[in-house]
């Protein structure tokens, strides 16, 4: 969502712009991840094979591997501990 420009993160917040053309980058985005989750399921892969791209293990949670999502979930992971 961040990469089709539905989603834009600034200062810890999220901003949402959707419209026509960022509609169609999400469709076009959707069918080429989604096809690559069938193709794992397909060939009875391991699940990893999928979310490689996408998130890495640290410390036993998986985090996104993109910067900006990364830096979003570990402020709220940490805002989340103060409680």
């Amino acid at each position: 969502m961040v990469e089709s420009e539905i989603i834009e993160i600034k200062d810890n917040k999220i901003y949402f712009n959707f419209d026509e053309k960022n509609y169609s980058s999400v469709k076009e985005k959707y069918f080429f991840h989604y096809k690559k989750l069938i193709d794992v399921y397909l060939n009875k892969l391991d699940a990893f094979e999928f979310l490689k791209d996408y998130a890495i293990n640290k410390n036993g949670y998986f985090m996104p591997v993109e910067k900006e999502l990364y830096d979003f979930v570990d402020y709220y992971y940490d805002l989340y501990k103060k409680i």
